[in-house]
């Protein structure tokens, strides 16, 4: 099992929090948390099958490198 720092879950809850920090002290307007919310999903969605690829790739690379 990975530590927690390594996980996504982690990564994505810093973030929220975060963000809920900057909107509660007034550092960012409701409506500039909203802009950044939906620039982090579009980078999340591009990322994620670039993400997945990486890993099958990997997984294929360690399974040959075991033959």
């Amino acid at each position: 099992m990975k530590s927690g720092i390594k996980t996504s879950e982690f990564w994505l809850t810093l973030l929220s929090l975060i963000g809920g920090v900057l909107v509660g002290s007034g550092v960012l307007t409701e409506d500039e948390s909203l802009t950044l919310q939906e620039a982090v999903v579009a980078l999340a969605l591009a990322v994620a099958p670039i993400w997945q690829y990486i890993r099958s790739r990997t997984a294929i690379k360690v399974a040959d490198s075991g033959k």
